[in-house]
């Protein structure tokens, strides 16, 4: 998008390009990792929902008509995902 590459982007956030892998392959990451690569890509979040939002509802603000029909991945109930830590 921007002609960064993985490690470029972790350098430039504060983090290991793991870290980068992670995210881009749906991973759990931390929700500064998530804001950070947000500013560096100039896009932002805006979250609007009050209360608990379903899965569905989630998918929906993120289905992109454009883009070919992608799964999102589901952790499964009981499991933690491992803690990936960027330098904040």
């Amino acid at each position: 998008m921007l002609g960064l590459t993985q490690a470029e982007l972790a350098q430039t956030i504060g983090c290991k390009r793991q870290t980068i892998v992670a995210l881009e392959g749906g991973r759990n990451v931390g929700v500064h990792v998530l804001m950070a690569t947000l500013a560096v890509l100039g896009k932002g979040l805006a979250i609007r929902a009050i209360g608990r939002i379903e899965y569905e509802q989630l998918r929906e603000v993120f289905d992109d008509e454009d883009d070919e029909e992608e799964e999102f991945p589901v952790r499964a109930p009981g499991r933690r995902a491992r803690s990936r830590r960027c330098k904040r």
